[in-house]
């Protein structure tokens, strides 16, 4: 059981220094400190239109953070087939 805590520890510890996950935090800290950015946000919260959310796209940070989120999905569903098939071959062995 240790030898899987200290695996997951260090499958955080490389997600941690990996390049989409570290700028997709610099990209998010940028947007949560640009008040103009959250000023358009909360609107297009409380009342969604198309010319709002034309708004947020059209900040480049916005743009930048939105490519780096499809990257960190593939990288989610790449840990996710690696564990489907470590789990597949547990329960195999059984």
């Amino acid at each position: 059981m240790n030898e899987l805590y200290e695996l997951i520890d260090n499958l955080k510890r490389n997600l941690d220094k990996d390049k989409t996950i570290v700028e997709i935090k610099k990209e998010m800290d940028i947007l949560n400190n640009d008040l103009a950015f959250n000023e358009i946000l909360n609107k297009y919260k409380e009342y969604p239109s198309d010319d709002l959310k034309m708004k947020l796209y059209e900040n480049k940070n916005f743009k930048r953070y939105k490519v780096l989120e499809n990257d960190l999905n593939l990288i989610i569903l790449s840990i996710n087939s690696e564990l489907k098939k470590i789990s597949s071959k547990g329960k195999c062995g059984r």
